[in-house]
């Protein structure tokens, strides 16, 4: 409701949008930049589908993003704490795609103009390699404190709904000084292969504890 009526997406004529069969719109987020309200989107952040729409003025533009190495499949705004490193800024993160590239827990910080520089990630509570895609990022900010959330879409750990059945909740947090970041595990998810976040402005989130469903054999 930034500054619009709201937009359908999908109405979205003269462009490539929905022509690349297989190649959806699965990374996005909305942003503020100088005043004006701004969606991002694009195919895994990657130079497929990459697109902004401006919420003020509704003009649709390219979104020239650069080539990363490593899938990541939604981002996050850095609404109160964008990272700058080596004079630039990063307004917006996103978790790599754990089943790709060596296996190092990786994030990427990214700017509107669609440059990006990769964090490396201390995991704690799961397994980063037995992690599906985190294909849903939420935002969420209570005064100046942002709370960042990634649902990993399944676990390789058993979680109470069996093996299988069951993705992490990620805690995702940037160190002071934007030299990494940490992923630490704070609940269980259902498992699912399709999956999408959300941004919820001034509102602050505790997430419940997790638990772990432990099942003796038979004697």
């Amino acid at each position: 409701e930034a500054g619009a009526n709201p937009v359908i997406v999908s109405a979205f004529s003269g462009s490539n949008i929905d022509a690349l069969v297989g190649q959806p719109i699965t990374s996005g987020t909305y942003l503020q930049e100088n005043g004006a309200n701004w969606l991002y989107m694009s195919n895994d952040t990657q130079p497929k589908n990459a697109y902004r729409y401006n919420l003020d003025t509704g003009v649709w533009q390219n979104w020239n993003i650069a080539n990363q190495a490593l899938p990541t499949k939604d981002i996050l705004w850095l609404e109160t704490n964008p990272v700058t490193i080596a004079g630039v800024t990063y307004p917006m993160v996103g978790l790599a795609d754990p089943g790709t590239g060596d296996g190092t827990p990786t994030a990427f910080l990214i700017n509107t103009s669609g440059q990006h520089t990769a964090l490396d990630v201390t995991v704690s509570g799961f397994n980063w390699a037995g992690a599906s895609s985190f294909g849903a990022a939420y935002g969420f900010t209570s005064g100046d404190s942002p709370s960042m959330y990634f649902t990993a879409n399944q676990a390789s750990e058993t979680g109470p709904d069996g093996a299988g059945n069951n993705g992490h909740l990620v805690k995702f947090e940037i160190n002071s000084n934007g030299s990494g970041a940490t992923a630490t595990a704070i609940g269980w998810s259902p498992s699912t292969s399709e999956n999408d976040g959300a941004a919820c402005g001034q509102y602050a989130f505790d997430a419940p504890p997790q638990t772990t469903t432990t099942t003796t054999p038979p004697t």
